[in-house]
């Protein structure tokens, strides 16, 4: 019992001490202003219009690109923290020249006062900090303590997180939030096993994952295509396993031959050629219909949808 409480003590120390590194790094951490910042900081007053007016009229949300395709988490985490920091959120504008340099910007009265910036990236610098530091926790319940402090510090020490994961943009937000959702997972998981809480772990994971689709509209199409490759690289798989030498087996080979072998790039080019110049069914660009996600989905999927066909082809017990 003795010797159980030791080490559940020394276990929670190594997790306190790599949030604490991980904060201290991205905390002095620096990167070069990103003109994807503006927008994300001049749009962050829609926090002010939701939760202190309580605003809801078509006024407040026209319907145009922002509150169309643009998700809203990590902005409302910006203009909480700014709104907090006595900031008047009205004042934010997301105009911004891209043509142009930042100086030219400001000059032009577009753009983020560097006190405002450094303002901004404060609580984005946190949730990176926090994202990298979860990696010990999930990683340490499928590896032991060592992985999980391995993989927690080697994301910590990593100059391309440092920059990217302290920028007042969804980024942050979009990997505490995942990286969040994959602890509640596997701790769900590992309750289910264990006949522990399994059901408000698994809750969680689906709350948390929520909120990373609607930190950016990357974790929309990821997500999108995730479950597009799940359904149907497990459908063609079991088929191809249940059908083996007959028609559906030799055209899922056929299929994942192609899918396996044409870069995600040139599948791109090619689809978009076919549907939208040549057939023009589908749109080149845009985000906010349906017929909008289909080519990225498709795109994004491919490779996945293959990968797990064949799994479920050689092996179909695990599907």
């Amino acid at each position: 019992m003795h010797k159980t409480r030791w080490w559940w003590l020394a276990d929670w120390a190594l997790g306190l001490s790599v949030l604490v590194v991980a904060l201290a790094t991205f905390g002095g951490a620096r990167a070069k202003f990103d003109g994807d910042e503006a927008e994300w900081i001049g749009t962050a007053g829609f926090f002010r219009t939701l939760f202190v007016e309580h605003d809801l009229s078509p006024e407040a949300w026209p319907d145009n690109h922002w509150t169309r395709t643009q998700p809203m988490v990590a902005r409302y985490v910006i203009g909480a923290w700014l709104w907090a920091r006595g900031y008047d959120l009205t004042s934010l504008d997301p105009t911004y020249d891209f043509d142009q340099t930042i100086g030219a910007n400001r000059r032009a009265g577009h753009g983020p006062s560097d006190a405002l910036l450094d303002e901004a990236r404060l609580p984005m610098r946190v949730l990176g900090a926090l994202a990298v530091a979860s990696l010990y926790p999930t990683v340490r319940r499928m590896a032991g303590p060592v992985g999980g402090l391995v993989a927690g510090l080697l994301a910590i020490g990593s100059p391309y997180l440092q920059e990217h994961l302290i920028r007042a943009k969804g980024d942050p937000s979009l990997m505490f939030f995942l990286l969040a959702g994959l602890l509640a997972a596997v701790a769900g998981l590992t309750g289910l096993e264990g006949g522990r809480r399994w059901l408000a772990w698994t809750l969680a994971a689906g709350a948390l994952l929520g909120l990373a689709v609607g930190s950016k509209l990357t974790a929309v199409l990821g997500l999108l295509a995730v479950t597009f490759a799940v359904l149907i690289g497990v459908s063609l798989g079991v088929v191809a396993a249940t059908h083996r030498n007959g028609p559906a087996d030799y055209v899922s080979l056929m299929l994942a031959s192609v899918g396996s072998a044409v870069p995600s790039f040139a599948l791109g080019i090619f689809l978009i050629y076919v549907f939208a110049v040549k057939l023009d069914i589908l749109p080149v660009l845009g985000w906010g219909s349906p017929k909008q996600a289909v080519l990225p989905l498709i795109t994004l999927a491919a490779l996945p949808t293959v990968a797990i066909g064949m799994a479920c082809w050689t092996v179909p017990a695990i599907c």
